[in-house]
């Protein structure tokens, strides 16, 4: 209810500059371009038998990959669906990656592959195939609506401070 006295109250007060808003905006874009990171990855999964050491299971894939690649490797080990295609996962964003795939993938370079990463009750060795770089499209319009609505909220919320403060200053209460 507050909100809406104060907007009602003030709304006519609002002064959105949008000349200098759009020239902030295209400035901060040129700036800083949004690049968006994906890998190429290809996968191993696999799971450990009972009698099974994971140093040992590692050591056999690894053998597997050089000698037959990583490609074959995986359609033959790999329990994953992916295994039908060599292992390939295909191009991933890198904001879609948990923490600790990404800290293994920081460590390797393209052509290469990871230690085993736990995950659930299997294992995953990841191959990196390839990086690329983007840049992401920003919709200006969109962000410009954005940047208008943050101003406006901003003065709402100036306005609304400065009106507590003024009824809290004009209030008297006198005990009985």
């Amino acid at each position: 209810m507050w909100n809406r006295l104060i907007y009602k109250k003030y709304n006519d007060k609002i002064k959105i500059n949008e000349i200098k808003l759009k020239k902030i905006l295209s400035e901060n874009i040129k700036k800083n371009p949004r690049k968006m990171t994906e890998y190429n990855l290809s996968e191993i999964v696999f799971d450990l038998k009972s009698n099974e050491g994971l140093e040992n299971k590692y050591k056999s894939i690894q053998n597997n990959i050089t000698k037959y690649g990583f490609k074959e490797t995986a359609s033959l080990i790999s329990i994953s669906d992916t295994s039908g295609s060599g292992g390939n996962v295909g191009w991933i964003n890198k904001a879609h990656l948990s923490g600790k795939i990404i800290k293994n993938l920081n460590s390797i370079e393209v052509g290469q592959y990871t230690k085993p990463i736990q995950i659930n009750n299997a294992f995953l060795v990841l191959k990196i195939n390839d990086i690329r770089e983007n840049e992401e499209k920003i919709n200006f319009d969109k962000e410009f609506e954005q940047l208008i609505i943050i101003e406006k909220n901003k003065q709402l919320n100036n306005f609304s401070i400065i009106h507590f403060n003024k009824i809290k200053k004009n209030i008297n209460i006198s005990e009985i």
